[in-house]
């Protein structure tokens, strides 16, 4: 536990759990940030951070921050590089199959100095083991899907409400993409074949 104090300026409460568990190959840790400012306004952070091993073959590692207000950490922070940080979160899930590799994952980035936040969820890549056809022939497929989600995106649509009361829209956004390779080795050349969904 920690306690943080700036004289007519904010107060912060800090709490930091760390675990491992060992036969269970999983160790990780959750920390809690409570940030009052000295006009009454509050932000609360939360970060937790896991790695497991569920076999040889698959595994999960995850690095989740959150906030609830970005703007207060961000007018409070005594370190300039802070200020115009993000905030960032990861997490990915790997296994291997007797006939391919899965990748299945995310993130999310929140900026500390405006509102925009940033999602790739879910995030796909799989991939089979080559496929021997023939002797001189070999099928090498592959697979990836990606969907991007943006809110609260920068200046957006100007509103007008009446004289001299104008306001600037936030905008939401999504972009999904699809992708399919099937490349075809022959022999000495390769054939490229490609498929894509935007």
């Amino acid at each position: 536990m920690s306690f943080d104090w700036y004289a007519q300026r904010f107060t912060t409460f800090s709490g930091r759990f760390r675990y491992r568990w060992l036969d269970r190959f999983m160790s990780g840790g959750l920390s809690l940030q409570e940030l009052h400012e000295a006009e009454g306004s509050s932000s609360r952070r939360i970060f937790w951070s896991h790695q497991q091993n569920f076999s040889l073959n698959s595994s999960l590692t995850a690095s989740l921050d959150y906030a609830s207000s970005s703007r207060i950490i961000s007018r409070n922070s005594v370190d300039p590089l802070l200020a115009v940080a993000t905030i960032d979160s990861r997490l990915n899930f790997q296994k291997k199959l007797a006939w391919g590799q899965l990748n299945v994952g995310g993130s999310r980035t929140q900026l500390l100095n405006g509102p925009q936040v940033t999602t790739n969820f879910p995030s796909i890549q799989f991939t089979p083991n080559p496929i021997s056809i023939s002797p001189s022939v070999t099928w090498s497929p592959s697979f990836s899907l990606s969907n991007q989600l943006q809110s609260n995106v920068g200046q957006g649509v100007l509103v007008t409400f009446g004289p001299g009361d104008t306001s600037h829209e936030l905008l939401d956004s999504r972009a999904t993409s699809i992708a399919i390779g099937t490349p075809l080795p022959l022999g000495r050349w390769q054939w490229s074949n490609s498929f894509s969904i935007a």
